[in-house]
């Protein structure tokens, strides 16, 4: 405790973003999934973060954590 070496380290995935606008366009799975179209969404860049998420994220911010 008080080290300096406690991290929290954040992967970047459906945990963290919302995936959920490109299932709205594939209709929750009434059109196929396609690898093309996921990969088109992926490169957009626009998921946005889950709230929860980001609210943690901002308070480690702000605290004594290093954040990878």
């Amino acid at each position: 405790e008080g080290d300096g070496k406690d991290a929290w380290i954040f992967d970047i995935d459906e945990a963290a973003l919302s995936n959920v606008a490109y299932y709205v366009g594939i209709q929750f799975g009434l059109l196929p999934f396609s690898h093309a179209t996921w990969v088109e969404w992926e490169m957009k860049a626009i998921a946005p973060a889950i709230e929860p998420m980001l609210s943690l994220y901002r308070q480690l911010l702000t605290s004594q954590w290093s954040l990878f």
